[in-house]
């Protein structure tokens, strides 16, 4: 925090966090002419509702769902 302007921070709570779950995002497989890519769910259902297209970065073509 000293690089805010605040010389020493002090923390004002200690939770347990032991238990609890963390919520990963789920992956959707999709396949280009080099490999398989996992997309997040907000950019599959914008592929799928037809509003974006992505490339791949290696082959520079389009992925396609894999299932």
């Amino acid at each position: 925090m000293a690089f805010l302007g605040v010389p020493q921070a002090e923390r004002c709570h200690n939770f347990d966090l032991q238990g609890i779950q963390v919520h990963r995002q789920a992956r959707w497989g999709y396949a280009c002419g080099c490999g398989s890519h996992q997309l997040s769910t907000t950019r599959h259902n914008r592929v799928q509702q037809g509003r974006q297209s992505y490339l791949c970065r290696r082959c520079r073509q389009p992925l396609r769902y894999s299932g």
